[in-house]
């Protein structure tokens, strides 16, 4: 009985490892950019809420009066 002693190593179904290893990396890459994406909600609020966030949002993260002349 004789061995195959091939210079590349085979796993299940004859696929050769870099074969293996390339798609692993395929699917981390997308794995990745799937995490990655921004996630938006689309939200339905009466234009009196809307105005009190956007007044709000001004209070608390304002810039200094040089870089920034608010006008709330």
């Amino acid at each position: 009985m004789s061995r195959n002693y091939s210079t590349h190593s085979t796993g299940v179904n004859g696929r050769r490892r870099a074969d293996k290893k390339a798609e692993k990396r395929r699917f981390s890459k997308i794995a990745h950019h799937t995490v990655r994406k921004d996630q938006r909600v689309n939200i339905r609020i009466s234009s009196k809420h809307l105005e009190g966030l956007k007044k709000r949002a001004i209070e608390e993260y304002s810039l200094p009066d040089p870089y920034f002349k608010h006008t709330a």
